[in-house]
């Protein structure tokens, strides 16, 4: 969780949607920064042993994306204040731990036995008894939050407190000739980008919270001893994890969404491999299955870090066995906040053309659970057509539950396409923008494209029978993920 302003929280929780058009793809950004950082010998500038330019990275090159999914929305100091509080005694006197477990409040997805359970790390922790692990919660998504007084497994601690003592700290203390190296970088990318607003004030306030931060997640780190740090989102933990291997603690990341080789933060080259140990980066990254391990290792920079271990989530939701209904047709889009206006044009047209053969079809639009919550944007402009229903990421079903229910999912680059498949259930890829980072789906057959409504009428029209080849669910998503990954931590401890 990040701090911004005087007392205020920055909450990933979605009010607005601002749609610019990108003029280049995420691919062609990463080819152009891929370049670019070899050229400029950009891993050489570090503090205190860091190479400083992943921790830049990332932001920099959402930064070039010309659009943006949202608006920020801010709580009060007074809800803020709520968790330092209740995390005030944990964080002054953690217990010691062997694994610390860093999570996101947007991943009580599901609820078992009448409790909000985390689907990326519950399941595994079951596994270990209670003084085994310290599970630590970012507050990603407000509407969330409030789901960890009900959990199936509770959080230790918040990063509330840590957040806000780094924000203090690097106001008034920041690193040695921190700032002559953010001229010096903001200069590079200026040479190279020169549209771009990526500025030394920026580059300065990154690298200043990240040594912050590392200095104030040492010392807690130091008090719990771990031997393992576990995340799910490594390429924004790096202070979490430069604070876990300076007490000789192995960090493991597991996937929690697509990842490929173009993915912003795993896209390093192989001229980058030289400096992986001066890099704030995994000791290992946990994946789903052999596709993924494909991915991010044809760029020559992730080698042995990579093993597939697969999804707890998608194993519990396989041993269900839930047949789908063929009569009538229901398809799910999963919403991710791009292009929203386009996205509802194309399904009125859509449903336009599928009236008079399918006038009893269901249309599920399942929001995205971080970057929308406004389900007004799509009510107001379906009317009320008794064939559309619009779902929060927080409301029920859930977005595996809608899935595993349906005859098609849909959506434009989501990790939903390959859980859906990993499922069982047929995806197909809609044609808005980011839509060309899954096309090795299509290029695979392993997912249908629709390039317009009356393709996408087409498909569900003709196929509406068709299934996944178990094969192909194993693909993406290896099977037995608890003992896998139980089998994975257990040897980094010992």
């Amino acid at each position: 969780m990040f701090v911004s302003g005087k007392l205020k929280w920055q909450i990933v929780e979605m009010k607005t949607m601002k749609e610019v058009i990108s003029p280049i793809s995420e691919i062609d950004i990463n080819a152009q920064v891929v370049e670019f950082e070899q050229s400029q010998n950009l891993f050489d500038f570090e503090v205190e042993g860091w190479a400083l330019w992943p921790i830049i990275r990332f932001p920099f090159m959402l930064s070039l994306m010309k659009y943006e999914r949202s608006k920020i929305r801010q709580i009060n100091f007074k809800q803020a204040s709520c968790f330092a509080f209740g995390d005030l005694g944990t964080f002054l006197h953690p217990p010691k731990s062997d694994v610390i477990v860093v999570t996101l409040s947007s991943a009580r997805g599901e609820c078992q036995d009448g409790q909000f359970k985390d689907i990326y790390f519950d399941d595994l922790l079951a596994r270990f008894s209670s003084n085994q692990y310290f599970k630590m919660e970012q507050i990603n998504n407000v509407l969330f939050a409030s789901r960890g007084k009900n959990a199936l497994i509770a959080s230790a601690m918040t990063t509330v407190i840590p957040a806000v003592l780094a924000r203090a700290k690097a106001s008034f203390f920041g690193f040695p000739q921190g700032r002559v190296i953010a001229q010096e970088i903001a200069k590079l990318i200026a040479t190279k980008f020169s549209e771009n607003a990526f500025n030394e004030k920026k580059i300065l306030s990154i690298l200043n919270r990240f040594y912050a931060s590392t200095n104030i997640y040492s010392r807690l780190f130091a008090k719990i001893r771990p031997k393992v740090l576990l995340t799910i989102n490594g390429y924004c933990d790096h202070a979490m994890i430069a604070a876990a291997k300076k007490v000789n603690c192995r960090v493991l990341e597991l996937q929690h969404g697509f990842v490929d080789r173009h993915h912003f933060g795993y896209s390093y080259s192989n001229s980058a491999a030289p400096f992986k140990a001066r890099m704030s980066i995994p000791d290992q990254i946990l994946l789903y299955g052999e596709f993924w391990k494909e991915e991010l290792s044809a760029s020559g920079f992730w080698d042995s870090e990579l093993v597939s271990v697969g999804s707890p989530r998608v194993d519990s939701f396989r041993l269900q066995n839930i047949t789908r209904n063929q009569d009538p047709l229901r398809l799910v889009v999963t919403t991710q906040g791009v292009e929203t206006n386009n996205l509802i044009k194309f399904m009125q047209e859509f449903l336009a053309i599928s009236g008079p053969t399918l006038p009893n079809m269901e249309l599920v639009f399942k929001m995205h659970p971080v970057f929308e919550s406004d389900k007004s944007i799509y009510t107001s402009r379906f009317g009320g057509d008794s064939r559309v229903k619009v779902l929060t990421g927080v409301e029920s079903p859930t977005t595996f539950e809608i899935i595993q229910q349906s005859n098609f999912h849909l959506s434009i680059s989501s990790s939903c396409h390959f859980e859906s498949l990993g499922l069982g259930i047929p995806t197909v890829i809609l044609p808005f923008q980011t839509h060309e980072t899954v096309g090795s789906l299509v290029r695979l057959k392993h997912a249908y494209f629709a390039d317009s409504p009356a393709n996408l009428f087409e498909i569900v029209s003709q196929k509406r029978e068709s299934v996944v080849d178990p094969k192909i669910r194993d693909f993406y998503f290896r099977s037995g993920a608890v003992a896998n990954l139980y089998a994975n931590i257990s040897q980094n401890l010992f």
